[in-house]
Formats: C-alpha cells, structure tokens, sequence
C-alpha cells in the first residue's frame, strides 16, 4: 500500500482530494511541524469482529480516554 505525508495545512486544504486517493488505496499521514500526528487509511469493510479484537479496540479507546483526562 502507498503511504504519503502531508502537513496539517496541506491537508486541510486537499482535504477532498485526499479522501478521494484513500478510497483508492492511498494511505496519509498527517503531520504537525514534521511529527506524524494522525493517518487516513482506507476503509476496509468487515463483516465480523471477533470477541478479542473487539475487547483490544475498547481497551485501546478506555486508555486513549483516560490519557486526555489526565487519569
């Protein structure tokens, strides 16, 4: 899969641009001052989660939750 970087002010303003590439394939990391902040990947459609990735993803969102509070 490509992988391209952008800043936060590039793709703010490629915004439309940029989604469009993901649907194709096109993975983004987006940048602040040169640190990777964020990514858009495409979406991958799934028909089931099993019951371990699905307590991993809520173990990772109560951890990124308690982190923004300060816990």
């Amino acid at each position: 899969m490509i992988q391209q970087e952008v800043g936060i002010f590039e793709a703010k303003s490629q915004f439309s641009k940029i989604i469009e590439k993901a649907e194709h394939g096109i993975e983004y990391v987006i940048t602040r001052r040169g640190k990777p902040v964020a990514k858009i990947i495409p979406f991958e459609q799934r028909d089931e989660m099993t019951f371990e990735e699905m307590t991993e993803r809520l173990t990772k969102i109560q951890q990124l939750y308690h982190s923004e509070l300060g816990q």
